[in-house]
């Protein structure tokens, strides 16, 4: 069995027993050439992002065949496995496997390491099928692994459009389902690949980028279908939750999560009067004063 730990930035291994075969990994993001130079103004980030544990089986991913990811796989995970961002559906976040405790945790030593060659905030959470580790990057890109070697299986690299601004350029990671790896943009887009070679399989948008919206949460797959949202509050966006079909990408469902401006005041006075709403507004958000 072997172990993984998510954090911000490219990836390390380390064997808590090379014969138990234990691995644990943190995620870290420079060339390994330049980390000597930076180490001075990012080593202490480093340390303390570690923050998602995953969970990897020891064995030669590359030359199987994939593990389709079912409903019962999903909701039943093998002890081996972490298929969605918290592993599992109530979002415990914990590990059953045990080889790896407090008493042993001592005698971790690397076991391999990968540099993912970008700089920005590395937050995924490394997501594992059957030792087939999947993680993403800033700039949007899915790098597909052998958890136990490291051996890079493929990577796909997101195309923006020309003049995209991107406030927040990371991505906290993958969902998978079926066959496919899925994941949110930057550009406000999911994107589905084939798990096996990287290849893409359809591109819908969640919503308009050039209003402000963007993407970087791990979608969910439920029941056949990718639920995903977008960030954007800071340019005013409207926020919403979507549903798409796994399958072809068809949006199923559309849930916002605020009422549009008008609603929103005709809910509170019956009537549009912008005046009255900041007026409500700022009774609403003043100090309350004991009597």
């Amino acid at each position: 069995m072997a172990r993984v730990i998510g954090g911000w930035g490219g990836i390390c291994f380390a064997n808590a027993e090379r014969e138990a075969g234990d691995t644990f990994a943190y995620i870290t993001g420079q060339h390994q050439t330049q980390l000597d130079s930076a180490a001075k103004k990012i080593g202490s980030v480093l340390c303390a992002l570690c923050a998602a544990l995953v969970i990897t089986q020891a064995v030669g991913a590359e030359s199987k065949a994939y593990p389709t990811v079912t409903d019962d796989r999903l909701v039943h995970p093998d002890p081996g496995d972490w298929l969605m961002y918290r592993r599992t559906y109530d979002g415990s976040g914990f590990s059953p496997l045990k080889q790896i405790t407090p008493s042993n945790v001592h005698k971790l030593s690397l076991a391999w390491s990968l540099s993912t060659d970008l700089v920005e905030a590395h937050e995924t959470t490394p997501i594992v099928n059957h030792g087939r580790m999947f993680i993403t990057t800033p700039g949007n890109n899915i790098i597909a692994l052998d958890g136990k070697t490291g051996t890079q299986l493929w990577r796909y690299v997101r195309k923006y459009p020309d003049g995209l601004f991107q406030l927040h350029p990371t991505n906290r990671g993958v969902a998978l389902y079926g066959d496919r790896v899925y994941m949110a943009t930057t550009d406000c887009a999911l994107v589905a690949l084939d798990a096996a070679s990287g290849k893409e399989v359809w591109t819908v948008p969640i919503d308009n980028y050039k209003t402000g919206c963007y993407s970087t949460l791990a979608p969910l797959a439920v029941r056949g279908k990718i639920i995903v949202g977008y960030s954007g509050g800071e340019f005013g966006v409207r926020g919403s939750v979507s549903a798409f079909d796994a399958l072809n990408g068809k949006r199923i469902w559309q849930t916002y999560t605020v009422p549009a401006p008008a609603a929103w005041r005709q809910s509170l006075y019956g009537f549009d009067n912008r005046a009255r709403c900041r007026h409500r507004c700022n009774q609403e958000l003043s100090p309350v004063h004991p009597a």
